[in-house]
């Protein structure tokens, strides 16, 4: 960078008070274990303020600390992940409703987070809130569909997390929906409603045998026409008939990008094949029952697929043979596999055990 350059971006950075010197009129800030109270009384005009753990680490953060969190009404970003509080999340941000112009809001991975602040609904202006891995996170509140600015919301591994809140389909604006499991019962939000978040690009659904998916709600996701990229996770489902309603749960025909896990089934949903999915580009299989693929994944009359990379893991019954894969998926240029021992045909070492790639020369 040449030195006028670089004079000017550090000009632009003190006026903004993105860099400062003596720690104070700070605009942006990071959350570390040794952080001092004083150093956030020292900067109340702050709009960002960001977890900076390093691998492996989290923070341990005071309750005086926490509490003071909800005083920066200036606030745009606020990011406490991978962070431990002395009491529950939801009675220390209790009045983080203030933060008006709060536009994101990450509780990843924070210990204890039994429920949501009500105050919750009071961030009008919120898009972006991440809930992923809170293990202890068992509701979400009702007025969270009240955010009708959220475009995303991830609630992936969130093992006590039983529904989300009945209603979600009118935060019509949601392009960005991870961890979604349908309810058990009428109080919660039901497969059926994903049907019209139609600006959603990324899905990703987390099914087990308990799981209720009506017949009429089995079209859920055909018409979501902006949806790109698809996750289905399937646990617990053994000796259900989750395999044959999963058959009939077709997602879009613009889908980019398709990842299965834990799949029950021995034999490949019908709908997995060149013509339902003709703009295909990214396959990933991963762990579950499957041993074959249904006739169709072999595509009809010269219609093959246009998958570029194929990923295949801990399937120890699949069985296929890698001439008639090759001929299905001419443009495949990528292929990662690993704890398949019965893909013996596969041009590509041990595939067994660790994990072997083969990359079209």
């Amino acid at each position: 960078m040449h030195d006028m350059v670089r004079e000017l971006v550090i000009k632009i950075a003190k006026d903004d008070a993105f860099s400062v010197t003596n720690k104070t009129n700070c605009r942006h800030s990071g959350i570390t274990n040794n952080m001092d109270r004083k150093q956030l009384t020292a900067n109340p005009k702050l709009r960002g303020l960001v977890s900076t753990t390093k691998s492996g680490e989290v923070n341990k953060i005071e309750s005086s600390t926490a509490k003071k969190l909800s005083e920066f009404r200036y606030l745009r970003v606020l990011d406490v992940s991978k962070s431990i509080f002395e009491l529950p999340i939801g009675s220390l941000l209790f009045h983080i409703g203030s933060l008006h112009h709060l536009t994101y809001l990450s509780l990843s991975n924070t210990h204890p987070l039994i429920e949501l602040p009500a105050s919750l609904e009071k961030l009008t202006n919120l898009q972006i809130l991440d809930l992923s891995y809170c293990q202890n996170l068992r509701t979400l509140p009702h007025n969270l569909i009240t955010l009708s600015k959220l475009k995303v919301l991830d609630v992936s591994h969130c093992g006590s997390l039983e529904c989300l809140p009945k209603g979600l389909g009118r935060l019509s604006n949601l392009e960005v929906l991870l961890g979604f499991r349908p309810a058990r019962s009428s109080d919660g939000c039901c497969i059926g409603e994903l049907r019209n978040l139609t600006r959603l690009r990324i899905l990703g659904l987390h099914l087990t045998h308990a799981d209720e998916v009506e017949e009429n709600e089995l079209n859920a996701m055909v018409n979501l026409r902006d949806l790109e990229n698809l996750s289905i996770s399937c646990f617990d489902s053994h000796g259900s008939d989750l395999t044959s309603k999963l058959d009939k749960l077709y997602p879009p025909q613009q889908l980019y990008e398709l990842s299965l896990k834990f799949y029950p089934g021995k034999m490949s949903p019908a709908w997995l094949n060149p013509i339902a999915l003709p703009l295909l580009k990214y396959l990933s299989i991963s762990s579950g029952n499957l041993a074959n693929v249904n006739q169709n994944f072999w595509g009809y009359n010269n219609i093959v697929w246009k998958i570029q990379g194929l990923m295949l893991e801990s399937l120890s019954d699949l069985e296929l043979e890698w001439p008639m894969l090759q001929e299905a998926m001419q443009s495949l240029r990528i292929v990662n596999v690993s704890w398949c021992p019965e893909l013996v045909s596969f041009p590509i070492d041990d595939v067994g055990f660790r994990v072997g790639v083969w990359i079209k020369g």
